[in-house]
């Protein structure tokens, strides 16, 4: 707005906070006896906004593993393309997130190896402009237990006459077929033992 700072008018609504730019203007009538005017031009701030596109998934790691994980910074949103936005990682009521839970501000991401006994943490990060306006986007942090292969012991015996370990369950196929090569024997016995008897009973008739 053009005005002239010696009479009062409309630009009293704009006091120094809300001044962005002043420029002076200085002309002269064209009456060379009047003493030159002074125009100010008062530039009022524009109306920055940031907001969230969307909001932050939660994430999982593992406790003893090393895990790595980014904040997308195309979720924080300014109607100022080159504004420049710091942000920072803390806990919703601002205290600070334990040592396992390393932000890095400049690529937004997590870092580092969850201890032992690690618990469940509440994430915010906080995006900030030059202006002070912010915005917060929340998020859970799940720590896993490390998953262990767990093997099932083979129950074993010893058998100390033939100097060899046997595994408890059905035989093995080696052992039926000596224990089959055992029954042929046994049945060739009985068959020569009853051929034997039928020629003694001829014998005695």
């Amino acid at each position: 707005m053009l005005s002239n700072p010696d009479k009062t008018d409309s630009s009293s609504q704009y006091n120094n906070a809300d001044k962005k730019e002043v420029f002076e203007l200085k002309f002269k009538a064209d009456n060379n006896d009047l003493p030159p005017e002074r125009l100010n031009l008062y530039l009022p701030p524009r109306n920055y906004v940031i907001s969230l596109k969307r909001s932050l998934r939660d994430q999982v790691v593992l406790e003893l593993e090393c895990y790595s994980f980014s904040i997308p910074r195309w979720i924080f949103r300014h109607t100022d393309p080159n504004e420049q936005l710091e942000f920072e990682a803390a806990h919703p009521d601002g205290s600070s997130l334990p040592e396992w839970l390393t932000f890095n501000p400049k690529t937004l991401k997590f870092s580092e190896v969850p201890p032992k006994n690690s618990h469940n943490e509440q994430v915010m990060v906080t995006a900030r402009d030059t202006y002070g306006n912010e915005v917060h986007a929340t998020f859970n942090v799940h720590v896993n237990k490390k998953r262990t292969r767990s093997v099932m012991p083979h129950k074993i015996f010893e058998n100390h006459k033939l100097g060899e370990k046997r595994t408890m369950g059905g035989a093995g196929l080696s052992e039926q077929i000596h224990a089959m090569g055992k029954l042929n024997k046994l049945q060739e016995s009985r068959a020569l033992i009853d051929s034997f008897k039928s020629v003694v009973s001829l014998v005695d008739e």
